[in-house]
């Protein structure tokens, strides 16, 4: 886990928006005053993280007094990934979570509530708020954390860091394993336990009886396919015995109708003879009387023709005298129309002449225009205009009497024409239909011709009586048709039944005497043997499925006995397998290389912090611990400054880290730390990331400097250094920082230059 970025907002002393960013720089120093706002950061830290800080407050009391809610964000690096977290913690209402993975830009799934944060937490980071205290964030006061706690709890911290998660998920797979196995096994020596070894010789005996039952078996069936055969013969006999009785009774019956043979044949060809000519001769009676009606008929048309013919001709007359009267009508409308323009005329001028009055001359003949002079003038004109009106009367008298005359000529010539169209369709008609007589009598002669062909000469000239006679001799006949068919039928199945008989007679000859019995007694004998055989089936069938029952539960027990060693032989690996793969051996083991690794690599570092006068080692007797033990780091220091009270090198004494100064606990934390960082930079839990906050009070300024050359040093074994002091000669021995300022009650941070 490296951290990248941490920005804060209305969080403790950050009144403000504030961003540090630890990008691509290996060691950071966040240097200021005591109580400016540095620890606060990694309160920030541990809080995006764990939800919690190493300050024993509520989450309102962190929030800035001048803010309603503080935000945290928390850019870090883990394996290959970079990741946000995100968080909100308002006065009121619910606190927000994310991540964001900053790849992708897209939400981590599930981390939008507490639970799910919580989870993604604990896989991705894979330690709890106290072994990140205690092995990556050695806090001010606290920085030997890991050294304080029992070795107990180092070693739930020491699980943590060396993420032995997944071989204790291989450990309770395979123990669950294990445990489903034993079932298992359990499971089939209880089923062995219901299915008892069934002895082969049992077997044996069982499949002889059911041998000899067998053979009774087949004695019976075979007797019964005998009888079987014989009884159909039997039923044969009876069938063919029955036959022969009814057919000689049916030949009996049909002897008294063929005896009435002859009668019964006159009578039916006499029936046909009849059905045969009498409707036509019924026919040719009809067309007769048709031909002589159509004859009637004929004349009646010939008649009205030739009354239609004279009436046509006078109406044509007629027509003619009415159109010559009309011509001779004289035509009044010219000699009209010129008498009413003469008129109209004259009275234009005789009004045009009294315009004159009062002038002093006459327009008309250029004479002085006196009183008399116009007086005369207008009589002479009033004159004229009377002549002209009288002969425009008389004009249109003679007018109307003229167009009068004309239109009852044309009305009379009308009428006559609609009667010489009517005559000359009644005509036409007639015509029409003394030609379909013609047709039609053409057609019933040719019918009578051709009827008179197909009937007897005797026949051709009967009168209505004979008719009716031969037709009351065709109705006493009826039904002769039925009995001549009777008969035939009957003649028929008299020589069928004779053939019938013969053959009957044949096959009775062919059953042998032992098949003619009494049907009855042989079926009472079969359904004596089918009793036997059924109750000897269903004794062997019983016998086969017991024997077969018997045959499988020895199957089954064999199949039992084959699963139960084989069941038992996993339940066995997989013991041996969670056994190796437990607390006590195989974690054990990687714990002890993890310990073993992490006090090699601090040693290293102590070498040069502490001037090669503090060592650490494992306490022997818990390296010998018998299986079962749960301690961790339980360490012991070599100070080879100590001397004993008498003067001499007590060097080679082993001591408790518990036990060692201020200064060298906070030497032995550090170098703990570094080398659990440089320890899991190699493996799967990468926490190649050290802040140490304060704690370099208790150096003197030799250790410091020792500190400072170290820390410079593991530049290139551990990704991110972390260094938070008030003291400038510890800020001025690196070149990247922050410095942290309390302003106005809000801490402020700049980069230092």
């Amino acid at each position: 886990m490296n951290p990248i970025r941490i920005k804060l907002e209305g969080f403790m002393s950050y009144r403000n928006e504030t961003e540090l960013n630890f990008e691509d720089k290996p060691i950071w120093v966040l240097t200021g005053d005591n109580g400016s706002g540095k620890s606060a950061i990694f309160d920030a830290v541990t809080f995006a993280l764990y939800g919690k800080t190493q300050r024993s407050v509520n989450n309102s009391d962190m929030i800035n007094i001048h803010a309603d809610q503080f935000l945290i964000e928390f850019d870090f690096k883990s394996g290959k990934r970079v990741y946000r977290i995100r968080k909100t913690v308002p006065r009121k209402g619910r606190a927000t979570y994310q991540v964001v993975d900053l790849y992708t830009h897209e939400p981590v799934p599930d981390t939008s509530s507490k639970v799910g944060f919580d989870a993604w937490v604990a896989n991705e980071i894979g330690i709890d708020l106290q072994t990140f205290t205690a092995s990556v964030l050695l806090g001010q006061g606290n920085s030997d954390l890991l050294i304080r706690e029992n070795p107990v709890e180092r070693h739930k911290m020491l699980t943590q860091i060396v993420d032995l998660s997944a071989y204790q998920r291989l450990f309770e797979l395979a123990d669950n394993k294990r445990k489903a196995s034993e079932i298992g096994r359990h499971k089939v020596e209880g089923q062995m336990e219901n299915c008892s070894l069934i002895d082969q010789s049992e077997l044996d005996q069982l499949s002889s009886e059911i041998s000899e039952q067998t053979t009774m078996m087949e004695r019976l069936q075979k007797r019964q396919v005998h009888l079987s055969t014989i009884a159909v013969q039997a039923k044969q006999w009876a069938r063919l015995t029955q036959q022969k009785s009814q057919i000689i009774q049916s030949m009996g019956d049909a002897k008294a109708v063929i005896d009435n043979a002859d009668q019964i044949e006159k009578s039916g060809k006499r029936f046909d003879y009849l059905s045969k000519h009498l409707p036509k001769l019924s026919k040719l009676a009809k067309d007769r009387q048709n031909l002589s009606q159509i004859d009637s008929q004929a004349q009646k048309n010939t008649q009205l023709i030739a009354q239609a013919t004279k009436e046509l001709g006078e109406l044509r007359q007629t027509k003619d005298q009415l159109k010559n009267k009309r011509s001779q009508v004289k035509d009044y409308s010219s000699l009209l129309t010129e008498a009413k323009t003469l008129c109209a005329e004259a009275g234009r001028l005789l009004e045009l002449f009294r315009t004159l009055d009062g002038k002093s001359g006459c327009n008309a003949c250029g004479q002085p225009l006196t009183a008399d002079h116009f007086e005369t003038e207008q009589q002479k004109r009033e004159k004229v205009l009377n002549e002209h009106q009288q002969s425009e009367r008389q004009l249109q008298a003679q007018h109307n009497q003229s167009v009068s005359l004309r239109a009852k000529l044309e009305k009379d010539q009308k009428t006559v024409e609609d009667r010489i169209s009517k005559a000359e369709n009644r005509l036409r008609e007639t015509q029409s239909g003394l030609e379909l007589l013609a047709s039609k009598k053409e057609m019933i002669a040719q019918t009578v011709t051709d009827l008179l062909a197909e009937i007897p000469a005797d026949m051709h000239h009967l009168n209505v009586d004979e008719l009716s006679l031969l037709q009351t001799e065709y109705q006493s006949l009826k039904g002769m048709d039925r009995k001549l068919e009777q008969l035939r039928q009957v003649q028929l199945a008299q020589q069928k039944n004779q053939i019938r008989l013969e053959q009957i007679v044949a096959d009775m000859a062919e059953i042998p005497d032992a098949a003619r019995v009494d049907a009855g007694q042989l079926q009472l004998e079969m359904r004596q043997i089918e009793g036997r055989s059924t109750e000897l089936s269903r004794k062997l069938e019983s016998m086969r499925l017991e024997l077969e029952k018997k045959r499988h539960q020895r199957h089954q027990h064999q199949k039992l006995q084959q699963q139960l060693e084989k069941v038992s032989l996993q339940a066995g690996l997989y013991k041996d397998l969670s056994t190796l793969l437990g607390r006590d051996k195989l974690q054990r083991y990687l714990l002890r290389q993890a310990e073993l690794g992490i006090v090699e690599n601090a040693n290293r570092v102590l070498d040069r912090i502490s001037s090669g006068t503090i060592r650490l080692s494992l306490r022997q007797e818990y390296q010998d611990a018998d299986s079962g033990q749960e301690k961790a780091l339980d360490l012991v220091a070599h100070n080879s400054s100590l001397v004993d009270e008498s003067g001499s090198d007590a060097s080679n004494t082993l001591i408790p880290v518990s036990l060692l100064s201020g200064s060298q606990r906070f030497r032995v934390s550090v170098a703990l730390a570094l080398g659990i960082g440089q320890y899991t930079s190699k493996h799967k839990r990468n926490l190649d990331t050290v802040i140490i906050d304060e704690g370099f009070g208790s150096l003197d300024e030799a250790g410091r400097r020792e500190l400072i050359d170290e820390l410079q040093n593991l530049t290139g074994l551990l990704d991110r250094i972390i260094l938070v002091t008030h003291q400038e000669e510890i800020a001025r021995a690196f070149p990247n920082g922050y410095q942290i300022r309390l302003e106005n009650g809000s801490s402020k941070v700049s980069l230092i230059e």
